[in-house]
């Protein structure tokens, strides 16, 4: 929320008494509800103010509208496992609930709701200075959420979050961790398996032990840790997970798979068909989340995703899983997004390669989108929050972002790693072979091979 609960109502309090209207404040019974329906009964339906309560002072019906504004924007809330999004008094909220339909507790910057059931479609919050609003449940979103519900949200990717997002658009080949590369190599075989390479920092160049090989059968993408588990998607065709020292091996899904991510304790990736979908960590209850074609699908936030949509002409969309509300953000084809701070980076098509796009993600009303001044070769590249590369170890402050530009459309390296203290870049041959791989401190200028 942008201003104060307190500050504002002490301001609509004087405004109400120099304008002399109001009514006495009324009372209305509590009615008893069962386990179930106390448990679903604040996510069923949408909820708006029907009636305030300031200093003893009621205002409802039109007196209320003819003071406040529409009821709508005076308060609209949508509550949705744990989360409540919407309005008050025109200021978008996104924060968390506890409890059930008898009694919540709204958690808010300098403020506390409690909140109660007051009857079978109705329910009561009251304000740490004894202000309380009367809401009534509707079965259709209120139109300040659903005209643009990413209001609710004010976006803020850390360095470290662009690193995730970009690790994850060139298919979470590499993870370094606790002394650990974790991904390619070929100390097994030619074709390269899944393995972890310990290493040592020895001032700023690593040393590297001899690598354990976590699965021979194929290649790893899109790996994530959770816990002690390394999860990843083998060769596109199931997703498995293996103990960080490589025993318990499993197979957790069987069948085309892409996009593997961790999110709130659930594996979301997408299945044979491009559809978007959950599973438990042990792989059980697959359940549809987005049921279309769609890619580079990724959380951004709790219950935001962006993804490209296949049947939108590619372009971009936002998407909330708790309200399932959708919103367009780009009307062209657009690929591999990446978010960096309020930004969000993607590439579109250009006579001769990509061009690189930029859109304030803090401005829902206009999503204005600016455009780089020259082109690049590959649509492969990675932020980190302060600088951009691309292929053939060319990269610029993110700051000079719209002078990117590539020589050339050969590869001779390639990024496929980045965090806030280690790069990693494979070497690549005219055949496009892999001829070396290389773990960078990024004080350095160069890095380290290993297996």
């Amino acid at each position: 929320m942008k201003k104060g609960l307190v500050l504002f109502f002490t301001a609509v309090m004087m405004v109400c008494m120099l304008a002399g209207c109001g009514k006495d404040k009324g009372s209305s019974d509590k009615t008893q509800t069962t386990t179930e329906e106390a448990k679903a009964g604040l996510e069923k339906g949408y909820w708006v103010a029907d009636k305030m309560v300031m200093e003893g002072t009621e205002f409802s019906g039109q007196d209320m509208v003819d003071i406040f504004g529409s009821k709508e924007n005076i308060m609209s809330l949508v509550f949705s496992d744990g989360k409540v999004d919407g309005v008050i008094f025109d200021d978008y909220i996104s924060t968390t609930y506890t409890g059930t339909i008898d009694e919540f507790t709204i958690a808010m910057d300098g403020e506390t709701l409690k909140g109660k059931s007051t009857g079978k479609d109705t329910i009561e919050l009251t304000l740490q200075d004894g202000s309380s609003f009367t809401l009534v449940n509707q079965d259709e979103m209120p139109a300040p959420i659903a005209n643009n519900p990413w209001k609710t949200y004010n976006i803020d990717f850390s360095a470290e979050d662009s690193c995730d997002m970009s690790n994850f658009n060139v298919q979470g080949r590499y993870y370094v961790a606790d002394g650990f590369v974790y991904g390619l190599s070929h100390s097994v075989s030619l074709d390269g398996t899944f393995a972890a390479t310990p290493f040592e920092m020895k001032g700023d160049f690593p040393e590297f032990g001899e690598p354990i090989s976590l699965d021979d059968r194929g290649l790893a993408y899109y790996i994530n840790q959770y816990e002690d588990y390394l999860y990843y998607i083998l060769d596109f065709a199931e997703i498995c997970r293996v103990h960080t020292d490589g025993t318990g091996r499993e197979t957790l899904y069987s069948g085309d798979c892409d996009y593997l991510q961790i999110h709130e304790g659930k594996l979301y990736f997408t299945d044979g068909n491009f559809h978007f979908v959950s599973a438990d960590l042990d792989g059980a209850n697959v359940t549809k989340v987005v049921e279309k074609e769609v890619y580079y699908p990724y959380f951004i936030a709790t219950d935001w995703i962006i993804f490209q949509d296949d049947a939108d002409g590619e372009s971009l969309h936002l998407y909330n899983v708790g309200l399932k509300t959708e919103l367009n953000i780009t009307y062209e084809p657009s690929f591999n997004p990446i978010i960096s701070g309020k930004y969000l980076y993607y590439l579109s098509n250009a006579e001769e390669g990509y061009l690189m796009n930029q859109i304030d993600m803090s401005d829902p009303d206009m999503f204005a989108c600016d455009m780089a001044n020259g082109t690049i070769a590959d649509y492969l590249y990675l932020i980190d929050g302060e600088e951009i590369y691309t292929i053939n170890n060319n990269h610029v402050a993110l700051s000079d972002w719209k002078s990117l530009t590539e020589p050339g459309d050969e590869y001779a390296c390639v990024d496929l790693y980045t965090s806030k203290d280690f790069r990693i870049y494979h070497d690549i041959n005219e055949q496009g072979l892999i001829t070396g791989k290389y773990l960078s401190n990024k004080n350095t200028s160069g890095g380290t091979s290993f297996k």
